[in-house]
Formats: C-alpha cells, structure tokens, sequence
C-alpha cells in the first residue's frame, strides 16, 4: 500500500513541475512516466547555459545534448517533493536566463 502512495504522490508532483516548467518559455516538456522530466530548450539558450546557471543556486539538472545527436538541447530534471520543485522554478525566474 505505501508504495502505491508514494506512485501517486510522484505523479502529482510530476504534473506539477511540468505544469511549472511549461511556464518557463525557453523550456518545452516532454510528458513522460519517469521520475524526471526531459525538457527541449528553445529561443536560441543552450542546454549547459541553463545547467551552468541552476548550479549558481545549488540546483543540479542534467545536460543531455551530449548524450543526442540530433541538433537540439535537452535538460533532465528530477521529480522533486514540492517544496524542492517550487525552489526550482523560483531559481529559473530569478536566473540571468530570462
């Protein structure tokens, strides 16, 4: 039973943070299952200029366009509690990115 709990609770703060993320325009998110969610960057940033610039406010993401060769930057972000994923968001809106 404690899992089934803990699978609901992860899939509410996953719709959640892509809900959040979908507010960031330079972010596109791609629905998934997982435990993180995989975001396209778009309007001309690149995927180590967001991770460089989390960092600065202890946030680690996961830079993926190394790891895809088909021309465009991926970020991975990890499905967080809450509280975590509003520090996310709120480091995005306070970044030197917008």
């Amino acid at each position: 039973k404690r899992i089934i709990v803990n699978l609901k609770k992860l899939a509410a703060d996953r719709r959640q943070l892509v809900k959040e993320l979908d507010s960031v325009p330079y972010l596109r998110p791609i629905p998934s299952q997982a435990n993180y969610v995989m975001c396209e960057v778009t309007e001309g940033r690149t995927s180590r200029e967001i991770a460089c610039e989390l960092l600065k406010h202890d946030i680690f993401i996961k830079d993926l366009t190394p790891k895809l060769h088909n021309g465009r930057q991926y970020v991975r972000i990890a499905v967080r509690n809450g509280e975590d994923n509003r520090r996310l968001t709120t480091a995005f809106e306070r970044s030197d990115l917008d």
